[in-house]
């Protein structure tokens, strides 16, 4: 978590915070301690009348910081569990992946068409349903195919043999 100290309770320029989190700061409570100069003194050793948290001099971030950092470290994230979760993807898996979404486009508008070319009257709910499976099945590998190619261009996902700009 980025910023675990409650939201109640707090001063202007103190924030409680707990004796684990003392231990190990979060990544936004060292970024603050980096960005103001202060190391972390805790104002006192013993509990506190807020039910044994221990202050620290580091005042509150606003929220423009906080989302700052927030959006910082949730790309650090997902380019971490991406690179965890997809090893090893050749430029022959992507092309494989483009074949498959024209191929179910191909399939959809093929519908669209006979459908269109057939329909002596209204059409009956079976063939509605058929053309809406197959819409749904080019909408989503397409949508799936766009996210791959965002996550190779942000750097996410590594292609084996190509050089990176």
């Amino acid at each position: 978590m980025l910023f675990t100290a409650p939201a109640t309770k707090r001063q202007a320029a103190m924030m409680p915070i707990s004796a684990a989190e003392e231990f190990e700061p979060s990544l936004f409570r060292r970024k603050m301690e980096a960005a103001s100069g202060l190391p972390v003194q805790p104002a006192e050793t013993g509990p506190t009348k807020s039910g044994g948290a221990v202050v620290s001099r580091i005042p509150a971030p606003n929220v423009r910081q906080y989302l700052f950092n927030l959006t910082g470290e949730t790309r650090r994230l997902n380019e971490s569990e991406v690179r965890n979760a997809v090893v090893g993807v050749t430029p022959a898996e992507v092309e494989r992946v483009a074949r498959a979404v024209a191929r179910l486009r191909g399939r959809y508008l093929a519908q669209v068409v006979d459908i269109g070319a057939a329909a002596q009257g209204p059409l009956t709910r079976g063939e509605i349903e058929q053309l809406r499976v197959a819409r749904q099945n080019y909408e989503e590998l397409e949508t799936g195919f766009a996210a791959l190619r965002n996550a190779i261009e942000a750097g996410e996902i590594p292609l084996e043999g190509i050089r990176r700009d």
